[in-house]
């Protein structure tokens, strides 16, 4: 199950990023419902990936201690040992219990990028904010959209916080553009400029990992 939902929420969430982007790019415009429906797509993608890495460890778990393949515990299941059974059976202290710990969850997001969504949001509304349009337009939408969406939603997981880095690239890129596109704007260079800056130093920080992962934490650098 887990495996089926990560086909349908990962790529869905791939999809959401593109359709954001085509919005100002292509079409020119904004849509709320779009924007709206990327969004809630795109929230479900951290929550996602932690479940789909788990369930990888565990089919490589069963596979080497039962010498089997990985076709078994995929439709079969199987056990982690030591592990441990949190079983809430009463509905409303469930709905209290899955309220805390995503309340905890939200918390425990590093500052970092928060930041970095602010930053990627302003990116986006830059053009319209100062009025410039063109190559360095269409430049500042795919760029942040994609800043946005790598920290709002695929580096706030745990599993894939090492993507963040991905983030030195955006800002080496808005640094740069202003002069390979060409502006013949000031506020449309600098901003770019100021952005790139502020983005590679806040893609540095790691924030405090809370679960273990076994084997996959030597890749949570």
């Amino acid at each position: 199950m887990v495996v089926i939902f990560s086909i349908l929420i990962i790529p869905l969430g791939v999809v959401s990023i593109t359709l954001v982007i085509l919005q100002p790019v292509s079409v020119g415009h904004w849509c709320t419902l779009c924007l709206t429906s990327a969004l809630v797509s795109l929230i479900m993608i951290p929550f996602t990936i932690d479940e789909a890495v788990a369930t990888i460890q565990l089919m490589r778990d069963e596979k080497s201690r039962h010498n089997t393949s990985y076709w078994t515990p995929l439709w079969f299941g199987g056990t982690m040992p030591q592990g441990r059974i949190e079983e809430k059976n009463d509905p409303a202290t469930l709905l209290q219990h899955t309220w805390t710990e995503a309340g905890k969850d939200i918390l425990h997001r590093p500052w970092n990028l928060f930041l970095i969504m602010a930053l990627g949001i302003w990116v986006v509304a830059a053009p319209t904010v100062l009025g410039y349009s063109g190559q360095m337009a269409d430049s500042n939408h795919i760029a942040g959209a994609l800043i946005v969406t790598f920290v709002a939603v695929i580096a706030m997981s745990e599993v894939a916080r090492p993507l963040r880095y991905v983030h030195i690239l955006f800002g080496l890129w808005l640094i740069a553009a202003p002069w390979l596109l060409g502006t013949a704007t000031a506020p449309a260079k600098w901003s770019g400029v100021i952005a790139g800056l502020l983005l590679i130093p806040l893609s540095i920080p790691k924030g405090k990992i809370e679960d273990r992962r076994g084997s996959f934490d030597a890749y949570l650098v």
